[in-house]
């Protein structure tokens, strides 16, 4: 099976369904706007791709979204139709006229708070509604926030649950996300299956986050997302967007909580929270007023106390991660899969950079190079060769000291050194005024200078004038 198939969506849905165009194509879906021609009205149809239905049970995967099919509500995108075709599972919702809260969000810096906190609540009441039903979304993020007629409606409910149920598992273990990783929670990027209310509540509380404070809590590549997300490292709320509501903000970072039992347990509750959090008339009187000045000072006793407390078992908590981490690290080590015990390493450096295993185990799976080019200041990003087009992460700003690679060196004799890299990269360098350079790591890290093949050191960039579109610069030796 191709992807040939989603090329002529005509073809095989024409019969009930009259295709009128493309809408969204994603790495799962293409999503096709339609004329449900019995019922005469527009529905949205998303067939998966053949490769993604190759790996599941495709009729296993169509008795799993009968239960979604079930849900009923106002904030809730319905499915209203299910199939196949040549083996490959497609499903039909109605057709939301309007845009997506990611669109929505890409056009403004942030929301006020009173419409971010009002979309808020009816996704968490169309959440509480499905938990209630046993149904767990897992992949609550602005892009399946639809916003139609000034209200959100909650799309593809229960979908992720339904293709890992239907793959039993087998997707994750394949490595496809079920989940965007920017929105998803820390057990459910740790790779846990048995996942319940909370995640979505952890979901909610990223998108509202995003919301008021102009973009998402956790950002970067994948793996700073993950290991940010297991630390709980995030930017108070209060500081990103001041002048916040004190406890729309708490309630926020409660939903963020790292550990599942820290958060709130339905979304019903974290509703509650954040209506109670909106500002309140001003009490009056000065009774009244001395009553609450006693009870914050009692109150503020008892968060400093917890606030240590809660610090102690914090350091406890991180130190004993950190242990656990390392020892991976130091397995993978052992295993050659030096990328990955980098990785792992990494994680642990942002938190403990002084931790003496840690000291002795990165000489052992990494090497750092300097990268400096001509003029400096250029822009640095690397990219996984591995990866098929995967996601950029900058780096820094040249002169880079010291840039470190997953790898070791040896020593061929004298003073040369022939690094071997675990992994290639790609690096790329933008500077304003000169054309982007795009280099695989060996041609700046010298890989093959043992064979009389010098590192470009520095990367030479050109203005944007002195080459052509058909031309490529090539460093001579």
């Amino acid at each position: 099976m191709t992807d040939d198939l989603l090329d002529r969506p005509k073809e095989f849905l024409s019969s009930q369904y009259l295709i009128e165009e493309e809408i969204d194509r994603g790495g799962m879906a293409v999503v096709y706007l339609a004329e449900d021609q019995k019922h005469r009205r527009k529905v949205a149809i998303k067939v998966l791709r053949p490769a993604l239905a190759a790996t599941l049970g495709t009729e296993r995967f169509l008795r799993e979204i009968d239960v979604i099919a079930k849900l009923q509500h106002p904030h809730i995108l319905t499915l209203i139709d299910s199939g196949e075709v040549e083996g490959v599972p497609y499903y039909v919702m109605p057709f939301v006229e309007g845009q997506s809260l990611r669109a929505m969000l890409e056009r403004e810096e942030f929301l006020p708070v009173g419409e971010a906190v009002r979309i808020a609540c009816e996704v968490a009441e169309a959440l509480q509604t499905a938990h209630e039903k046993g149904v767990v979304h897992r992949d609550i993020k602005p892009a399946n926030i639809l916003i139609s007629g000034g209200h959100a409606v909650v799309a593809d409910f229960g979908i992720a649950a339904a293709l890992d149920e239907a793959a039993m598992g087998r997707l994750t273990d394949t490595g496809v996300s079920l989940g965007s990783p920017a929105y998803m929670s820390p057990e459910q990027a740790g790779g846990e299956r048995d996942l319940d209310a909370r995640t979505d509540v952890y979901g909610l509380g990223c998108v509202l986050y995003e919301m008021l404070g102009g973009k998402a809590p956790f950002e970067g590549s994948i793996k700073t997302l993950v290991t940010r997300k297991v630390l709980g490292k995030i930017e108070p709320l209060k500081e990103v967007r001041p002048g916040l509501p004190t406890g729309v903000a708490k309630a926020v970072e409660k939903a963020l909580s790292t550990e599942p039992e820290d958060r709130f347990a339905t979304a019903g509750e974290f509703r509650a929270a954040l209506l109670a959090g909106l500002p309140q008339a001003e009490p009056e009187g000065w009774g009244q007023r001395r009553t609450l000045v006693a009870s914050a000072v009692v109150l503020l006793v008892v968060v400093v106390a917890g606030v240590a407390i809660q610090r102690v078992r914090e350091r406890s908590r991180l130190e004993l991660w950190a242990a656990q981490t390392l020892a991976e690290a130091q397995d993978s080590a052992d295993a050659g899969k030096l990328t990955e015990a980098l990785t792992l390493a990494e994680g642990v450096k942002e938190v403990f950079p002084e931790d003496t295993t840690l000291a002795k185990l990165l000489p052992r799976i990494s090497f750092t190079v300097p990268i400096r080019t001509d003029p400096p200041g250029a822009a640095v990003y690397i990219q996984d060769w591995e990866g098929e087009g995967g996601e950029w992460e900058y780096v820094g700003v040249t002169p880079l000291e010291e840039m470190q690679f997953a790898g070791g060196t040896l020593e061929v004799g004298g003073p040369d050194l022939f690094i071997i890299e675990d992994r290639p990269y790609r690096v790329r360098f933008e500077l304003d005024g000169f054309q982007t350079r795009e280099l695989l790591s060996a041609a700046i890290l010298g890989t093959a200078s043992w064979r009389g093949i010098p590192a470009e050191d520095p990367v030479k960039l050109q203005p944007d004038n002195r080459l052509t579109e058909e031309m490529v610069q090539v460093p001579g030796f």
